[in-house]
């Protein structure tokens, strides 16, 4: 509920993850105005949908960050 296991993720692994694009949000009409206001922070939902992840850390440790955060999302 609300994310908790995202944000759980997201924390096991210091990372951000973002659920983006079209469908992810429960309301698809909310989606639809937001898309067409033309607010560069929306167009994401003109796109299919798909996961993003963000850390700040040195290159190997990223990665290993980035690896385990799919890891658990293919599962």
């Amino acid at each position: 509920p609300k994310g908790t296991t995202l944000q759980n993720i997201a924390k096991q692994f210091k990372c951000h993850v973002y659920i983006l694009g079209r469908g992810s949000t429960r309301d698809r009409a909310k989606e639809e105005e937001l898309l067409q206001s033309g607010d560069p922070n929306y167009l994401h939902y003109g796109g299919p949908l798909h996961v993003k992840i963000e850390t700040n850390a040195p290159p190997a440790l990223a990665y290993q960050r980035v690896s385990g955060v799919l890891d658990v999302l293919q599962q």
